[in-house]
């Protein structure tokens, strides 16, 4: 074989081993597979829709719905909001309580998303009256208003509490103090006489005495109990 016909060969080789280089390292376009990030889609708010009673605690809670169908407990993370703390307040922690008759919108809001709920207070107020008699033989009557129910609840705080005593052919004074509903104790007084006055809630029925600063000393007890 001459030298020409060998150039011609190698040539030939050498231009056919590039073209295959050629077809088998041409770019091909990929598919990119990376998922999205989770994020929240709806943010639940659960709880009674009506709490009776005034000073009554109730736990609200938050569930975040996430857009890969899970769900977690955002309670503790959520930022809570009244729309009139005149009717309830509601706690970091979501725990509303009731304040006045009415009805409030409680939102939760957690990662840009809001949930809420809208809630209504209906107050009970419990009533006792009876009679009073002091150590000098004068008797009268006497009213206690209790703003809450009297039975004892792990949900409820201390209560507010009116009324009014009149003893003898002296004028009616003015009543006012709280009640606890974990140990029934009334705490009493008044801004028209400085009486000390001492009285619980017990068996449905009120039971007290004051003393005024000149030693007279009387008792009440009640006879009668209205809830409403």
């Amino acid at each position: 074989m001459g030298r020409t016909s060998v150039g011609v060969l190698l040539l030939g080789l050498i231009l056919s081993g590039c073209s295959k280089n050629s077809s088998t390292t041409t770019p091909t376009s990929t598919t990119d597979t990376t998922t999205g990030a989770v994020t929240v889609t709806d943010v639940q708010v659960a709880g009674g829709p009506v709490l009776t009673g005034l000073r009554v605690r109730s736990q609200l809670t938050a569930t975040a719905i996430k857009s890969d169908g899970t769900t977690a407990d955002v309670t503790l993370l959520s930022t809570w909001l009244s729309s009139d703390p005149t009717v309830a307040a509601i706690s970091p922690a979501g725990v509303v309580t009731t304040i006045g008759a009415g009805g409030t919108h409680i939102t939760a809001a957690y990662s840009g998303v809001i949930g809420s709920v809208d809630l209504g207070v209906r107050p009970i107020t419990t009533t006792f009256a009876g009679p009073v008699t002091d150590s000098t033989g004068q008797r009268g009557t006497f009213t206690i208003t209790i703003q809450s129910s009297v039975d004892p609840a792990p949900t409820t705080t201390d209560a507010d509490v009116t009324g009014s005593m009149q003893v003898g052919n002296q004028p009616a004074i003015q009543l006012r103090g709280d009640f606890s509903e974990s140990s029934g104790v009334l705490y009493l007084s008044t801004s028209d006489a400085p009486l000390r006055f001492t009285a619980n809630v017990a068996g449905g029925s009120v039971n007290g005495s004051y003393t005024d600063p000149n030693g007279v000393t009387g008792t009440f007890v009640s006879t009668s109990m209205t809830t409403r």
